[in-house]
C-alpha cells in the first residue's frame, strides 16, 4: 500500500474545512444567526469532525500506523489551511459581498445584551468596544487565529486517541 503524506491529506481536508466554514458563515447569515454564540459553537463541531476524518484518513493510508506527532501535524496543517481559506472568505464576504453582515452581528449583540439586562449605557459602551474589532480585516485575522488555536487543541486530543505507533523491533 502506498503511504500518503501529511501534506496530501492536509491539503484535501484543509480545503474541505475551508469550504465548510464558508458555507457555515453564509448559512448563518441567511438564517439570521450572525453573531449568535450558540450557533457559532457549531463551527467547533465542524472543525472536530473534519479533523477527525482527516487524521483518520492519514492513519488508514499509512498501514493504520500513526505517531502522535504525525497526527498532530496533520491536524494542525488542516486547521491552518482551512482557517486561511475561511479568513480570506470572511474578508471578501464582509467587505465586498455583504457589508451588512457586520451590522447584523452588532444587532445580535445588542439584543443579547438587552436580554441579559444590561443598561442602555452599558450596551452602547459594549457596542463601541466591539465596533473596533468589526472591520473585515480584523474579522479575517480573528477567524484565522481562532481557527488555528481551536484546531491545534482539537488535534492534540484526536491525535492522542488515534495514535498507533509502529511496533518496535527486538534488535
Amino acid at each position: 500500500m502506498e503511504q500518503t503524506s501529511t501534506k496530501q491529506v492536509a491539503l484535501k481536508w484543509g480545503v474541505i474545512l475551508g469550504l465548510a466554514y464558508c458555507l457555515f458563515t453564509v448559512a448563518g447569515h441567511f438564517m439570521g444567526m450572525a453573531g449568535n454564540q450558540k450557533f457559532g459553537m457549531l463551527s467547533l463541531v465542524i472543525l472536530g469532525a473534519v479533523l477527525f476524518l482527516g487524521i483518520k484518513e492519514f492513519k488508514e493510508d499509512n498501514d493504520n500506523l500513526m505517531t502522535f506527532g504525525q497526527g498532530f501535524g496533520t491536524g494542525a496543517l488542516i486547521s491552518l489551511i482551512g482557517s486561511l481559506i475561511s479568513g480570506i472568505f470572511v474578508y471578501v464576504y464582509t467587505g465586498m459581498i455583504s457589508p451588512g453582515y457586520i451590522d447584523d452581528i452588532m444587532e445580535t449583540s445588542r439584543i443579547a445584551m438587552e436580554e441579559q439586562g444590561y443598561s442602555e449605557a452599558q450596551i452602547q459602551q459594549g457596542l463601541e468596544i466591539s465596533a473596533g474589532f468589526m472591520s473585515p480585516g480584523s474579522m479575517a485575522i480573528m477567524s484565522v487565529v481562532m481557527g488555528v488555536i481551536s484546531g491545534i487543541i482539537i488535534s492534540l486530543i484526536i491525535s492522542a486517541i488515534l495514535q498507533k505507533k509502529p511496533p518496535q523491533s527486538a534488535f
